[in-house]
């Protein structure tokens, strides 16, 4: 994938030069009066041949009205034939094709929510809002641009003892591209730890960035408590939560969480028996690191629960609005445009919401 490149826009302005020169034929002290040849400085007979309201053929003063000289203004596309909004839900990649007449437009994009964690006894976990980004980009009528907009985090598995499974999904990102040149990106939320036990908590999923992604929660309440995954940076995937050891369950072993990485959120920790699971991190620029797995069964865990992945890093240029998720709440949640539900982390044992693209003028 190529790095994003700044286009730069230049707009040559028209100017009108007029040169008129009068030749003389009399010599020094002649008293003709013949008006063709007549230079005399006194002498305003010929003073209409360099009359300059012709400079109105070229007048571009900002008030002019007259829409096939004045360009003064080229922030607003008179011509753009796009509705009012297109809005993309749809999960996948979606290629658009900028309508007839526009030349700049506004991309809003949401991340996916982390999924909610698996619960016990009256203890849950909650996913990451996914980040948002918004820009006014240059466009060409005409031309193709992709459209990827990224899913909700799966929902844990199971709960508590009786049915130790994997944590909460991290969700995915969106992101808008020109062929291969990503544009904009905005990160995914981070999926929640699963419950091991009646007095732990498993932690919450970091949310989505931002720049930089949330940070997974500790789970708590218990001994041996899985780590949070870091959130993603502007330059590295987000570290993995630690994990505890604990009993081994024969044939069943304990899976280790995994650092993000550019454009991939990392796995989370696989917990065996009462050993709840992290939750996965949510995919951006860079990932966030999968949540850690508690321990259980000896002294170094006691039925503990699994931390939060952490949230996927945004990426935009320096103009940008770049807004990081809060909580289970998404970036740019109270935008007009926002779909109902867009990037919004999961609740227990619930899916977070799929990213969103939204397209307007100006």
């Amino acid at each position: 994938m190529l790095h994003p490149r700044s286009a730069a826009l230049t707009r040559l302005r028209p100017v009108a030069l007029i040169l008129l020169t009068a030749c003389g034929g009399s010599t020094p002290g002649d008293d003709d009066t013949d008006t063709d040849t007549d230079t005399d400085v006194g002498d305003t007979d010929t003073v209409d041949t360099t009359d300059t309201d012709t400079v109105d053929t070229t007048d571009t003063d900002v008030g002019d009205t007259d829409t096939d000289t004045d360009t003064d203004d080229p922030h607003v596309d008179l011509d753009c034939e796009l509705a009012p909004s297109v809005t993309e839900t749809d999960l996948g990649e979606t290629a658009f094709e900028v309508p007839p007449g526009c030349t700049r437009l506004r991309f809003r994009l949401w991340g996916g929510g982390g999924g909610g964690g698996a619960a016990g006894p009256g203890n849950s976990s909650l996913g990451g809002g996914g980040g948002f980004v918004s820009a006014v980009i240059a466009v060409a009528p005409g031309e193709e641009l992709s459209l990827v907009v990224g899913g909700g985090g799966a929902a844990g598995g199971g709960g508590s003892c009786e049915f130790a499974d994997v944590g909460a999904g991290g969700g995915a990102y969106t992101a808008l591209y020109r062929d291969e040149t990503l544009l904009l990106l905005a990160g995914g939320g981070g999926g929640g730890g699963n419950t091991g036990g009646d007095l732990s908590t498993p932690g919450d999923g970091g949310p989505g960035g931002g720049l930089v992604g949330g940070d997974g929660v500790e789970a708590s309440g218990s001994t041996g408590n899985g780590g949070g995954g870091l959130g993603g940076t502007a330059t590295a995937g987000g570290a993995a939560g630690v994990s505890v050891d604990g009993d081994v369950v024969p044939g069943v072993p304990h899976v280790p969480a995994t650092d993000g990485a550019a454009l991939t959120g990392g796995a989370g920790a696989f917990g065996a028996g009462c050993a709840g699971s992290g939750g996965s991190g949510g995919s951006g620029w860079f990932g966030g690191g999968g949540g850690g797995h508690g321990g259980w069964g000896n002294a170094d865990g006691d039925d503990a629960s699994g931390g939060g992945g952490g949230g996927g890093s945004s990426w935009a240029p320096p103009a940008a609005t770049v807004v990081a998720g809060v909580g289970v709440d998404p970036g740019g949640q109270d935008d007009p445009y926002r779909p109902s539900g867009v990037g919004v982390g999961g609740d227990t044992v619930t899916a977070g919401g799929s990213g969103g693209i939204v397209i307007t003028r100006p």
